[in-house]
């Protein structure tokens, strides 16, 4: 198998980086990880698109090898390389050249392509997930929430405790005890023909996966409302889902003592994969 360092092929068990690379030492990085659907990235401009975000929150200069042409093109050269044919994820990482300590400096980047068997389309989960509520830290709403940093301590900590409670994940909250997000997903509530989900201002990452299923839902007569949503909604709701980039969508099959059916998600999933 093999990687991309900047523009050069390098072999996955060759080391790369350094004890000084400003990821290992500060977080200061960001990443995408993308779907490969039949050998092709899915929704590869909008995860540019959101990186470039990313990196101007960070004040990260933009090189030209980030740009959708030379990204899609090594991208596909990667595939070919680890026979990736058909499904398969890849993980783009962009981080700060080495130098400084807090203050850097350059705000120039490196970048890491990884790539990754995986399955391909996105099937809809049989077993519908069992999820939790994550109530020991509470994520601020502040610009870097919007951020997919490679500083994920409050994740990996809400894993960690989903893993301990016999869940397969957890609803993380905000500082206003809003719903917020999964460890790794956008959260939607269905009531009858309405989706509800998080808006922007409740300082979840933005999901490339959350703007699809906005999209398909409101082509599809679906009505979709934007808000803020509590920990109580959900006791009330018809189905709960989970989406990202890699799983699609997840149905929720129980929150607390709350069962759920699944006919919109599996809707919603059988629109995603045609």
């Amino acid at each position: 198998m093999h990687l991309i360092y900047n523009n050069d092929f390098v072999e996955t068990n060759h080391p790369v980086l350094n004890a000084s690379n400003r990821s290992f030492r500060y977080g200061d990085a960001l990443f995408e990880t993308i779907k490969v659907v039949n050998g092709r990235p899915q929704f590869l401009d909008r995860h540019l698109t959101r990186l470039y975000r990313g990196m101007n929150v960070l004040g990260m200069n933009l090189p030209t090898l980030l740009h959708l042409h030379p990204v899609d093109s090594m991208v596909q050269d990667l595939l070919r390389i680890n026979e990736i044919t058909e499904g398969g994820r890849i993980r783009l990482t962009v981080f700060r050249k080495d130098g400084g300590a807090y203050l850097p400096e350059t705000d120039d980047v490196d970048m890491l392509i990884e790539a990754f068997p995986a399955e391909n389309n996105y099937p809809l989960n049989d077993e519908g997930l069992k999820i939790g509520l994550y109530q020991d830290l509470r994520k601020p709403i502040n610009t870097l929430g919007f951020v997919k940093s490679a500083n994920s301590l409050l994740f990996v900590l809400a894993a960690k405790f989903a893993q301990k409670s016999n869940f397969h994940d957890v609803v993380l909250l905000n500082e206003n005890g809003n719903i917020c997000e999964a460890t790794a997903s956008n959260i939607f509530l269905v009531k009858k023909n309405t989706l509800y989900t998080p808006n922007m201002e409740e300082g979840f990452i933005p999901g490339i996966m959350r703007e699809r299923v906005i999209y398909m839902a409101n082509t599809s007569g679906y009505q979709v409302e934007e808000g803020a949503l509590t920990p109580q909604m959900m006791h009330v709701a018809d189905e709960v889902f989970l989406t990202n980039s890699i799983k699609g969508i997840q149905w929720v099959k129980a929150f607390e003592n709350k069962r759920y059916f699944n006919k919109v998600a599996k809707a919603l999933s059988h629109a995603l994969n045609a």
